[in-house]
């Protein structure tokens, strides 16, 4: 809230300013008042850093990880798994190099998310959604004895990011619930 008097010359004279403090390190703090816009942006924008960097770092996470798995496919076999697909076979080629595509796509989705704030929101939930099912899948493969530890820790990796991705669009919706308070990046209460 910002309060203000006026002196005897009609000007206002700031008094009192009640800042509110988003919960996030490094964040700016904004003002409560029509005046304060400019803050308020500020804050916007500071805020949307740390929802930016981690769909950046999910985005690198995805890409990297193909693109190994695309170019070394025995490495890849090799250190996740127990087994190995037979890549001569046309069928199992084709659909070992679709699964590492369409991951290389959703990491470039998650670029564009970081860059377009407006497409956060599906890309996120359906992004959540795909890695909470692929932790699924490398928990089952190691369970089988199929997957090596590398595989469940790619896994977690991926739970790991269905978490903060939730804390994001949490944070998202609790911020659109309040029209007038910035877009803040601060824990659910």
């Amino acid at each position: 809230m910002f309060e203000t008097t006026k002196t005897t010359n009609n000007q206002i004279n700031p008094v009192k300013i009640l800042p509110r403090f988003p919960l996030i390190v490094g964040a700016t703090p904004s003002l409560t008042s029509a005046a304060t816009t400019t803050l308020d942006s500020e804050a916007k924008t500071m805020s949307d850093i740390w929802p930016r960097r981690l769909l950046l770092v999910a985005a690198a996470w995805n890409i990297l990880g193909s693109a190994s798995a695309l170019f070394d496919p025995e490495k890849h076999f090799a250190q996740l798994f127990t087994a190995s697909l037979s890549l001569n076979d046309p069928l199992q080629l084709f659909f070992f190099r679709c699964t590492w595509i369409n991951v290389i796509a959703w990491g470039v989705g998650y670029s564009l998310a970081a860059f377009l704030p407006g497409a956060r929101v599906p890309v996120l939930a359906a992004g959540a959604a795909g890695k909470l099912f692929y932790f699924a899948a490398c928990w089952s493969a190691f369970a089988g004895g199929v997957g090596k530890p590398a595989l469940l820790v790619a896994g977690v990796a991926d739970l790991l990011f269905v978490g903060l991705f939730a804390f994001i669009l949490v944070a998202q919706w609790r911020s659109s619930l309040h029209k007038d308070a910035p877009a803040s990046f601060s824990f659910p209460r």
